[in-house]
């Protein structure tokens, strides 16, 4: 049984460098919303209860959110066969049907992708999100959906407890010795500094909800999207899904998030691979797809489950 060593620097999880600008970015807005919501929100909200029941809810969610954030970022979601996991990366024990992948030395099982940026198989790939600067796939993938779930919180707490403050205009309150002329000012700019965030990562979770329901991934949504909009372009009908079901695509209100339309030609472009992929922060860069062959796709038909899960 031969074993395999990676050829090229592999990134294990999130923390590793080359550490992405957008997790600084992410960090500060944390700090920059918790520091305003308790010096500058908080101090405005005249009862006492409703200001420590607000506390207390934000606090919670934002430990929450950091905890499963950091989940996602140190997990290493690589399929368990790379080469420099306890000694694997052999052919021989895998079945010599699956496609195989020649920078990780292991053969692709169901919805095992290689993610470039990260150079590593990931088992049950979804994404690489770049804001927590690692793959997404069966590893951690519970963890992003909780992480999303309480930014989301977060960010609506942040967002309408200021939008109420600003409304009320609580003008005779100060906080810790600012006067209004500073703190709502203050609450104004990141109120509508967190609109953007709140709008996006809102869309994001409501995505990830329909990709559930619809059992895909975000890279297997984004290449059928690809398909169906090729196949529209030429009055054809629309493609079939690994399991033989049509695909039918999101409104653009909840995919856009991850999906970008590509321009029109003005000729009949070829058929899509994964490098066609077009991705906004939180989806698949376009350097992180490999090209898989149909055989690949006629493998991927046998493992295509009904629970309902992208998991």
């Amino acid at each position: 049984m031969k074993n395999f060593a990676p050829t090229s620097p592999v990134r294990r999880h999130g923390c590793e460098r080359p550490i992405s600008p957008l997790q600084i970015v992410l960090l500060v807005i944390i700090l920059l919303d918790g520091l305003v919501f308790a010096f500058c929100a908080l101090p405005l909200v005249q009862d006492s209860v409703v200001q420590i029941i607000l506390a207390v809810v934000y606090a919670l969610v934002v430990l929450g959110m950091v905890g499963a954030g950091v989940h996602v970022a140190i997990t290493d979601p690589s399929h368990q066969n790379v080469s420099w996991k306890l000694g694997k990366g052999s052919f021989d024990e895998i079945n010599t049907q699956l496609p195989v992948c020649w920078t990780c030395h292991v053969r692709q099982e169901w919805r095992t992708e290689h993610c470039n940026t990260c150079n590593r198989c990931v088992d049950r790939f979804d994404h690489h999100c770049i804001w927590l600067n690692n793959c997404v796939g069966h590893a951690n993938y519970r963890s992003f959906w909780a992480a999303m779930t309480l930014a989301v919180c977060m960010l609506g707490i942040f967002f309408f407890t200021n939008i109420v403050l600003l409304i009320q205009e609580a003008s005779d309150a100060l906080a810790l010795g600012a006067p209004k002329e500073v703190v709502l000012p203050v609450l104004l700019i990141t109120t509508v500094m967190n609109a953007p965030f709140l709008l996006m990562i809102g869309t994001l979770l409501v995505f990830h909800m329909c990709l559930l329901r619809k059992n895909l991934t975000t890279l297997e949504y984004i290449l059928a999207r690809i398909s169906y909009e090729r196949a529209e372009e030429q009055s054809l009908e629309a493609p079939e899904l690994d399991d033989g079901r049509t695909f039918i695509p999101l409104p653009r209100c909840v995919d856009w998030v991850v999906f970008r339309r590509r321009k029109k030609a003005g000729k009949v472009a070829p058929q899509p691979t994964k490098e066609d992929a077009e991705m906004d922060p939180d989806a698949v860069p376009e350097d992180l797809i490999k090209e898989k062959s149909s055989a690949d796709a006629d493998s991927a038909k046998e493992h295509v489950s009904d629970t309902g899960t992208a998991t």
